[in-house]
This record gives C-alpha cells, sequence and structure tokens, in this order.
C-alpha cells in the first residue's frame, strides 16, 4: 500500500506511516518510510508531527530511527482495520467521477499508479471514461509493454461490449481532458512499469 493510494488531507495517509514505520522496526527511519510508501520524506515527517500533535502519538527518534511508544487516542487495532477496508482500486473511479479533472502531479500519479496496478491485478474499468483511458494507455504502451497493453485494450473493449457503448476516438479523450500530456504519460507509464519511481 502506498502513500498515495488516499487522497491529500486524508488522515489514513498518517496511519500508514505509523503502521510502516512498527513495521520497519530498527530501519524505520525517514528514507526507509519513504521508500516503503513510495512518497517523499517531507511527506512522513508531516504524518508524524500530525499523530503527535492531535492524537497524541508517542514516537521517538533516537539518531535517525523513530519507534512509536505510545498509540495515544488511537487503537492499533483499529487503526488497521481502517487500512484493510481500504478500496485500492478506487483512485480512477475519483478521478474520472468529476465532471471536469483538475490536473496536478498528485492526480497524475493517481493516474500512472492506478493503470499500472489494475495491469498488475486485472482490474476492469469501471465506467466509460476508464475504460477509453484503458484504450489509449493500451496505445501508449505497446511497443514496450506489450503484455500490458494488451491487457488494458482487450478490458476496454470487454467494457464497452458489456455496455454497449461505443469507444470514444482518441483525439476526444484527450480534448475531454482525460489526458493532459499524452507523451509524459507514457513515459511516465513505461517507467512504473519498469519499477521506476517517477515523482
Amino acid at each position: 500500500m502506498r502513500y498515495k493510494d488516499f487522497p491529500k488531507h486524508d488522515f489514513r495517509r498518517c496511519l500508514l506511516v505509523l503502521v510502516t514505520l512498527e513495521e520497519l522496526g530498527a530501519r524505520a527511519t525517514l528514507h526507509y518510510t519513504a521508500q516503503a510508501l513510495e512518497c517523499t520524506r517531507a511527506e512522513v515527517l508531516r504524518a508524524i508531527k500530525l499523530a503527535q500533535q492531535q492524537f497524541f502519538v508517542g514516537i521517538d527518534k533516537s539518531g535517525p530511527v523513530y519507534r512509536i511508544t505510545s498509540w495515544g487516542v488511537l487503537d492499533r487495532g483499529g487503526v488497521a482495520a481502517a487500512l484493510r477496508q481500504v478500496p485500492e482500486d478506487d483512485r480512477l473511479a475519483q478521478i474520472f467521477g468529476k465532471e471536469s479533472i483538475v490536473w496536478d502531479r498528485e492526480t497524475e500519479a493517481d493516474l500512472v499508479n492506478s493503470l499500472a496496478d489494475a495491469v498488475a491485478m486485472r482490474r476492469q474499468p469501471k465506467s466509460g471514461r476508464e475504460a477509453d483511458v484503458y484504450r489509449l494507455s493500451a496505445q501508449l504502451l505497446k511497443t514496450r509493454h506489450r503484455m500490458a497493453a494488451d491487457f488494458l485494450d482487450s478490458a476496454a473493449r470487454q467494457f464497452h461490449y458489456q455496455a454497449h457503448t461505443v469507444p470514444r476516438p482518441f483525439p476526444d479523450v484527450v480534448k475531454d481532458g482525460l489526458v493532459r500530456d499524452m507523451p509524459r504519460l507514457r513515459n511516465l507509464l513505461e517507467k512504473r512499469l519498469d519499477g521506476v519511481r517517477s515523482w
């Protein structure tokens, strides 16, 4: 699970940092925690300070290593349960459920991560807009990542077939704002599928 699986200002980001600190044990430095969650050290530090100030979580720092000494007003079992119930595949639905998409670095990261996760988990699109982005992404990936492209294209075609809808032409997908920058999207998708962090 990644830090940015949750929307900005979602307290589950903080909970995820706390659980990761606990899991890393003697390796719970800002560097390794950020690496495990695919976020920045500043984001980890903000989450630690938030937990300490607002929920009275006891966190000791010995050298570069952070250790949770008390969960404060939080219930450790409740924290784990809250993180287990998160539908990780809702990021695309959140992006495409909006009438107009505000493209920023976080939205772009959510799109790329969701598409890569969809390939890894063989997740089907939930809407026509999502299926259209699957199709477009398949075209962008077909040279270097043929299997991923084949899955995305097949999933999009299956969605449109079952929904009795017609896929939109690629220029309309771009014009409608579902994708902002195709060369950048291709580059980020290829890097993500190659296992390279881009953010």
